[in-house]
């Protein structure tokens, strides 16, 4: 009996040490997606010619802190999300 509830408590520390960590990779994709929207891509063809996918948008370094905020205000949603996907499973 008293292995039993070493492993229910063992489970549940595990589960919750791994959503944290889940939540924790997650965070920042706001930060992350506005940082790589701010720069140029473009490739070279077989031809040599430079094609631009899309332009660099160096104004948006400007909603950097606010996709940072963004990203602190949706940690707790991520959180339970998966500590919700966790338990259902």
């Amino acid at each position: 009996m008293r292995s039993m509830q070493f492993h229910c408590c063992f489970r549940r520390g595990l589960t919750s040490v791994s959503v944290l960590l889940l939540a924790a990779s997650l965070s920042g994709c706001l930060t992350h997606s506005t940082i790589e929207h701010t720069k140029e891509y473009s490739y070279t063809n077989s031809e040599g010619d430079k094609k631009i996918v899309w332009e660099a948008k160096p104004g948006l370094y400007a909603v950097v802190p606010f996709a940072v905020l963004g990203d602190i205000a949706l940690t707790p949603v991520y959180v339970l999300y998966f500590a919700f996907t966790i338990v259902v499973q």
